[in-house]
């Protein structure tokens, strides 16, 4: 066991009779053995002042005591609770309620302020469409027309068809209406 070790159990009363009596040899043989035990014992009462002034004194403590014991008192007289309606949720509803008629009002003051606009935008329908081809004796195709009309392709095909050649229309295709 290291001599600072064995010093401190001696201080703490925690050696036995051989070990106190060997700790006394050794303080009486060695003058730095002596003055390393007069170190310790000077820490000691060092850190014994300190802790003793933590210590309240008698009235400090019982003035605390009696600040406990009234503070207890105090809170056992208090209510526990209180007891009465809830009505948060009516406080949070109107304000939503409040905040959304704010935003509709905004709303319609900028939809106020603007002038209408017109915008003409050309309307898309399906149209059928006519087509004529004539093509020559090989197949080529050598003109083609269109119409929006079945009465307009038949009276165009009627006007270029050579009256006395029944067999030109053998030449000329009528496509019925296609949509694009």
């Amino acid at each position: 066991m290291k001599m600072r070790e064995m010093f401190d159990e001696y201080l703490d009363g925690a050696l036995d009779r051989a070990g106190r009596a060997e700790v006394e040899r050794c303080i009486a043989a060695e003058p730095a053995a002596a003055g390393l035990l007069a170190e310790l014992k000077a820490q000691r009462a060092a850190r014994v002042g300190v802790y003793n002034s933590y210590v309240p004194s008698p009235a400090e403590a019982s003035a605390f005591a009696h600040r406990v014991l009234q503070a207890c008192a105090d809170e056992a007289h208090a209510p526990v609770g209180h007891i009465r309606p809830n009505h948060h949720w009516i406080r949070w509803t109107a304000g939503v309620a409040a905040g959304l008629i704010i935003a509709a009002g905004a709303f319609s003051a900028g939809r106020m302020s603007v002038a209408p606009q017109v915008v003409d935008k050309p309307i898309v329908t399906e149209q059928t469409v006519y087509e004529v081809a004539v093509l020559d004796p090989r197949g080529n195709i050598t003109a083609s027309q269109q119409f929006n009309s079945a009465a307009e392709r038949d009276a165009y095909v009627l006007r270029n068809l050579p009256a006395n050649n029944s067999s030109a229309l053998a030449d000329v295709d009528i496509f019925p209406g296609g949509r694009f």
